[in-house]
């Protein structure tokens, strides 16, 4: 019992972090982008704005309660009935899923309010767009893209998980730990080889390539250079990338830490009953360096202070392009016209792909028939 209760409240937790995430996405977004749609920055302060906010806000809170409540009545009925841990995995994997629905239907009723006020305020004539240009500064790309040394940290961490199992190897029982609830408990054993007692190092490995490769993708991807400011755009840019690359690589290493609190756990350094509230530990740290870095520094780095450069009023009065036909809800993009497969994310910071290349489309779909799969499968398992 005491397995599922830790079980119930470490997901009811990380629901709880989705939804708080989701509170912040207006906050990580350019400054130039309210919940989807680009305007100038005045219209953002009127009242009429705020009160969007404040609506959105209300249902985020609102639909992330209401799905930890359905969530703990489903949990319940799935341990009264003793369905097993196949109908919990499947039921974890439903409810985030309809949560996701739910963050993303209050974000599409903010952007639908946001739209219309926008249309309004262009037919009235109280703004318009001050240039309709795309800027692409090859020299900028060149800079962005040299290596950080930054890098070596995580690889440092896998090196070091490595030594430490191979040289405690000889020590290790023959049947090891493959599996772990969340209370800490071994429910599943393997035999052991090499391959098997190296795995979350190599596990660790991949994804700290994979990490490395999208970040080098993302650094190669369209810059976004606003045309009424060129020389600040530019700066800002300049040093979003550097913050990143640095942010992207501490990440890698926090995430190889958790690995490593595994391996310590393996060789008996580490208690299994403190591992899983350890790996907790670091994974909210992780949610919360993120949110506050986007926050902070903005999508792009639109909210980095440049010295010697100064604002100009055009940014506070107009647009430097009006292109929001090509954003789906205000979240997906998809242009036909443009070759990049990755581009800014419109909400909140990050990157996403371009559903309008046959590779974007792709990259988009598969993950969701997966996970569809998996609701199917892993019930029917056993």
């Amino acid at each position: 019992m005491n397995g599922e209760l830790s079980m119930f409240f470490f997901m009811s937790i990380c629901l709880v972090i989705i939804g708080a995430t989701f509170l912040f996405i207006p906050s990580m977004s350019r400054v130039d982008i309210y919940f989807g749609i680009r305007m100038p920055k005045f219209l953002r302060k009127r009242e009429d704005m705020k009160k969007i906010r404040s609506r959105f806000n209300i249902n985020i809170i609102s639909y992330t309660i209401a799905t930890i409540l359905v969530y703990a009545i489903g949990y319940y009925l799935i341990y009264k009935w003793a369905l097993g841990e196949n109908f919990q995995a499947s039921w974890l994997i439903f409810i985030t899923l309809v949560q996701m629905a739910l963050l993303q239907l209050a974000y599409y009723i903010a952007y639908k309010s946001v739209r219309t006020i926008k249309a309004k305020e262009k037919d009235s004539g109280n703004w318009n767009v001050a240039r309709k240009i795309s800027i692409v500064d090859t020299k900028l790309s060149k800079e962005i893209n040299k290596v950080n040394y930054w890098w070596l940290l995580p690889f440092i961490i896998i090196l070091f998980e490595v030594i430490l199992v191979a040289s405690n190897y000889s020590n290790l029982p023959e049947q090891i730990p493959m599996h772990y609830n969340l209370a800490g408990e071994v429910d599943r054993y393997t035999n052991k080889t090499p391959l098997n007692a190296m795995m979350l190092p190599i596990i660790s490995f991949g994804m700290t390539v994979f990490l490395y490769v999208t970040t080098v993708i993302t650094k190669r991807s369209k810059k976004e250079i606003n045309s009424l400011n060129t020389e600040k755009s530019r700066a800002q840019l300049r040093l979003y990338y550097k913050y990143l690359e640095v942010f992207m690589a501490i990440t890698s290493a926090m995430l190889g830490i958790t690995f490593l609190i595994g391996d310590l756990s393996l060789v008996g350094i580490v208690s299994s009953k403190y591992m899983m509230s350890i790996i907790l530990i670091i994974s909210l740290i992780l949610v919360v360096f993120a949110t506050v870095f986007f926050i902070k520094i903005g999508q792009g780095g639109c909210k980095l202070k440049i010295k010697d450069v100064e604002d100009k009023e055009e940014e506070e009065l107009f647009i430097d392009k009006d292109d929001d036909q090509y954003w789906i809800m205000g979240t997906f993009y998809y242009n036909k016209e443009d070759p990049s497969l990755m581009v800014e994310k419109r909400s909140g910071g990050g990157w996403t792909v371009n559903l309008g290349t046959t590779l974007g489309m792709i990259l988009t779909i598969a993950p969701i028939i997966l996970i569809i799969v998996l609701c199917i499968a892993i019930p029917m398992r056993g």
